[in-house]
């Protein structure tokens, strides 16, 4: 069965995580999906799974009711994962109790080569060892404690229950192929005849094919075309693509992309909706059609920080409009984009929309002045947003003059 051929299920307030996937961040925490509904320290993998907390969260789900923890969760992740999990379900048992892993996620490093806007030290070295200031101001940066965890204990988790485990899902914290960990985890893995059947998904920013000698795509064509999947991130191409991703180049995610194509490595592109990229739409459709052919694209959003989302093209009336209007020409060419759809026409309140009233001008600046970048140059539609504030137009001309 290929990744897309799932049967439907509806998640409106319904989700299979609690019963059926597992994820465990660097430091230790357990949860059941990167949105750590509730984060389970000081206990075994096995342990975790029996959590009253856990418990509490499955009781909800029984009852078609969203708890709590889980209100923050995009939708299209609740999808997601619970239809990767449902597709190789014949019967859905809704006990409390019950737990019986089909997906696990374990984070490994945040070792990663890119300094991506809208990320954190947490996922990126690089944001860690060169630009921690500079992303004090987006987020509150914080230490997390390093690589708590053991390998054994996760090795010997996915033994016990490789009968049972049909998805293992490799890191979407830093850049995964470049983590010593994950190396030793797919070897693991082949060594243990897990591709034989379970399928391995990984995400990459698409700027690496070699690591220490090894050719990273011989790790997926031991998979094979139906039990691999990889997800090449990209939110946007040329000066704008590495304004955002910073690190990122085009001819060299081409490259990743043409020889995971050439191998017939089953992929698709993710791609995040934001305030950098939704006045851009048709020209980034335009450069997926002229250099990836019928490539998926499958569209999410920014949602935090809340100054670098759609939403906050709200300021402005015209460029929201505008942008709307982008989005509706365009949408027919991604994969599911009714979320990110909801999301940017959905509308904010006039607190929300002014309670970090000069956080993106001053955090832009800061980006430009550090990164030896130009918004303006690079962001021509946007520049009426960047001078809505009073004190813009004094640092625009700060920045003209360092350029």
């Amino acid at each position: 069965m290929s990744y897309f051929s799932y049967k439907p299920i509806d998640t409106k307030n319904f989700c299979l995580a609690p019963w059926h996937s597992i994820f465990q961040h660097y430091d230790g925490t357990i949860s059941v999906c990167c949105q750590c509904p509730v984060s389970i320290k000081d206990k075994t993998l096995e342990e975790a799974m029996q959590d009253e907390r856990l418990k509490k969260i499955r009781r909800s789900f029984s009852n078609n009711v969203i708890p709590k923890e889980c209100e923050g969760c995009p939708t299209q992740m609740r999808k997601d994962i619970t239809n990767s999990i449902y597709m190789h379900l014949d019967e859905i048992n809704l006990s409390e109790d019950f737990f019986s892993p089909i997906l696990t996620d374990f984070l490994w490093s945040n070792k990663c080569n890119f300094a991506c806007i809208g990320c954190s030290s947490s996922k990126s070295s690089t944001i860690e060892n060169k630009y921690i200031d500079l992303f004090n101001n987006i987020y509150t940066q914080t230490t997390d404690i390093k690589n708590n965890y053991s390998i054994e204990e996760r090795f010997d988790f996915l033994l016990k229950n490789r009968e049972n485990v049909k998805w293992i899902h490799v890191s979407s914290a830093g850049e995964p192929w470049i983590q010593d960990q994950i190396h030793e985890l797919l070897n693991f893995l082949l060594k243990h005849n897990f591709n034989k059947k379970t399928k391995l998904a990984s995400h990459t920013n698409g700027s690496i094919l070699n690591y220490n000698g090894k050719y990273l795509i011989e790790y997926f064509k031991e998979w094979g075309e139906e039990n691999s999947i990889v997800i090449m991130s990209q939110d946007g191409s040329g000066a704008r693509g590495e304004y955002v991703r910073y690190g990122y180049k085009d001819k060299i995610w081409l490259k990743t992309f043409e020889s995971l194509k050439k191998n017939n490595i089953n992929m698709y592109v993710h791609y995040c909706l934001n305030l950098f990229n939704c006045l851009y739409l048709k020209e980034d459709v335009e450069w997926f059609k002229n250099n990836c052919g019928d490539i998926d694209v499958h569209m999410r959003y920014w949602e935090h920080p809340f100054y670098f989302s759609v939403k906050y093209l709200q300021k402005i009336p015209e460029i929201y409009e505008q942008a709307k209007k982008v989005f509706l020409d365009n949408e027919y060419f991604f994969h599911e984009p009714q979320s990110a759809k909801e999301f940017l026409f959905s509308s904010v309140g006039f607190d929300e929309l002014n309670f970090l009233n000069n956080n993106f001008t001053k955090t832009i600046f800061n980006f430009d002045e550090t990164r030896n970048t130009n918004f303006l140059d690079t962001f021509d539609r946007l520049e009426e947003l960047f001078l809505v504030h009073s004190s813009a137009a004094e640092k625009t001309f700060n920045i003209q003059n360092l350029h």
